[in-house]
């Protein structure tokens, strides 16, 4: 887990970067493809280097993005003084929808960042079961991408599959993938959680969940 932990917080440094560096970027790279920034970093990991591409979209840092998710996600506090949440939040504005959801409107920069801590977050949140007594069988996260949609756990396969509290393991795993899609443009949320042996690396167990605005379904 501390290895996983400072790999992430390696990423989350280059991620800043990018986001900072993104209307600065040279013309060289803007002649090469517009559209996109590609970073590539390097770290040690049991004595052996090993190389981390990361590609980001470039935007203008001050369009205006636009996300909604269910209005359960906005404290009850926040309801009351719209303007007050926003200005804390960096918001530019938002906005509760008579179907129950909230919409925000933000700057990309801004966005970007949030997306970025959110991310860290979930890492965390995902890493933390590997700390806990009621899942000893799981032994490392294998993988995700860059919007949590799949994210792939090893396992101590015999105890995995005897296990009792397996589905409480991947709606948990799951649930941290579509908390940070909701905070994304998009309004259809899925994650799909696999399970490895991490002695075989053979696919024992996969489950995918799926939410919108509405409510979460498996």
């Amino acid at each position: 887990m501390k290895k996983l932990l400072i790999l992430a917080i390696c990423v989350l440094v280059i991620l800043l970067g990018i986001i900072a560096f993104d209307k600065y970027s040279d013309n060289k790279q803007q002649q090469e493809d517009p559209t996109e920034i590609t970073r590539v970093s390097t770290y040690i990991d049991d004595g052996v280097e090993k190389t981390t591409v990361v590609r980001i979209s470039k935007k203008d840092p001050d369009e205006l993005v636009r996300f909604t998710m269910p209005v359960s996600h906005l404290p009850e506090e926040a309801r009351k003084d719209l303007k007050k949440y926003c200005a804390e939040k960096n918001y530019e504005n938002c906005v509760i929808n008579e179907d129950n959801t909230f919409t925000v409107t933000m700057k990309a920069m801004t966005h970007d960042f949030m997306l970025t801590k959110i991310g860290m977050q979930v890492i965390t949140n995902v890493a933390k079961v590997l700390d806990m007594k009621a899942y000893s069988y799981v032994k490392d996260i294998d993988s995700y991408n860059d919007n949590f949609s799949e994210i792939t756990l090893l396992v101590d396969g015999e105890n995995y599959i005897a296990a009792g509290n397996r589905e409480n393991l991947l709606v948990h795993v799951g649930s941290c993938g579509i908390y940070y899609q909701l905070y994304t443009v998009e309004n259809t949320y899925t994650c799909r959680v696999i399970i490895k042996d991490a002695s075989s690396g053979e696919i024992i167990d996969a489950k995918s969940f799926e939410q919108d605005n509405y409510g979460l379904k498996s």
